[in-house]
Parts: C-alpha cells; structure tokens; sequence
C-alpha cells in the first residue's frame, strides 16, 4: 500500500484503507507478513 502522508497520519490512512479492503483473516496474514519482514526471524521465535 502506498499513500502521500507521513507519520502517523500515514500510519491512520492505511490501516483504514486495509480494514475496508480485507476481511479480518486477511487482515492477520497482512500483520504477519510485515512483522516477519520487519524483525529478524529469531526475534520472533522469542
């Protein structure tokens, strides 16, 4: 997803845009495809 905002109105926008685009089983596959491209795997194994 891509918007012109910064921060957190950036943060506000997507997360309205993905809760009327995905229904929430998609919405958890999103989460968990971000955090596993944002943390390195052992962090998550935790």
């Amino acid at each position: 997803m891509v918007n012109s905002k910064e921060g957190y109105e950036s943060l506000v926008e997507s997360a309205s845009s993905v809760a009327h685009r995905f229904s929430p089983k998609e919405q958890r596959e999103l989460v968990i495809q971000a955090l596993h491209r944002a943390f390195p795997k052992p962090i998550l194994s935790l």
